[in-house]
């Protein structure tokens, strides 16, 4: 596998903690990474190098709350950053966090979901803004994911797109609440979410 340089340079790469590195490798390359966090986008594999410690402040508070309210109410299972989601030959990306009900008919496989998980949430880095807004946004709506929060820090902005009778809403808030429409009864305050 060969660094696509034309996307990030290398001198950028090994000054940066909070890092993405973009390699052409194949599905089974990808999954010979193991646990590296990364996703499989069409033929091309973005790495992702150390996260920053917003971004794991942000996920920590959003995994605690998500997760307390799914298992509270038994509602399915929640995971996080390492388990990759199979929705695609050509697209198996690995959300930040993601949500799969019990009445999923998704699939678990040894190092993977195959299905549509029922709510995803990426945590924007600014390594990442443009892989999780340019192409990974598209993938999830082309797919149908029903909830998708996108948590930007920098911009302090939650992005959300939500699947109603068979359109996405999208929704930008930068403080107020939001009630998820996959999981009713959990309200979130937009503000808590990308205040770490």
């Amino acid at each position: 596998m060969v660094v696509a340089e034309k996307e990030i340079g290398l001198e950028h790469l090994l000054k940066k903690r909070d890092t993405l590195i973009i390699v052409a490798g194949s599905l089974e390359e990808f999954y010979a990474l193991g646990e590296q966090k990364a996703d499989f986008i069409q033929g091309y594999i973005y790495i992702q190098m150390g996260a920053s410690v917003t971004h794991e402040r942000l996920y920590s508070k959003i995994f605690l709350q998500l997760g307390l309210f799914i298992v509270q109410n038994q509602l399915g299972e929640i995971f996080g950053s390492r388990l990759s989601v199979g929705i695609t030959d050509d697209y198996h990306p690995e959300p930040d966090i993601f949500f799969v009900g019990k009445d999923n008919p998704g699939k678990y496989v040894n190092d993977r979901f195959d299905g549509i998980p029922d709510l995803v949430i990426e945590i924007i880095s600014p390594s990442t803004r443009k892989l999780d807004l340019d192409e990974k946004r598209p993938l999830y709506q082309k797919h149908r994911v029903p909830e998708v929060y996108f948590v930007d820090a920098a911009k302090k902005l939650v992005m959300i797109d939500v699947l109603e009778d068979g359109d996405y809403v999208s929704l930008s808030l930068r403080d107020g609440t939001f009630a998820s429409r996959v999981l009713p009864g959990l309200t979130w305050e937009i503000e808590k979410m990308y205040n770490g």
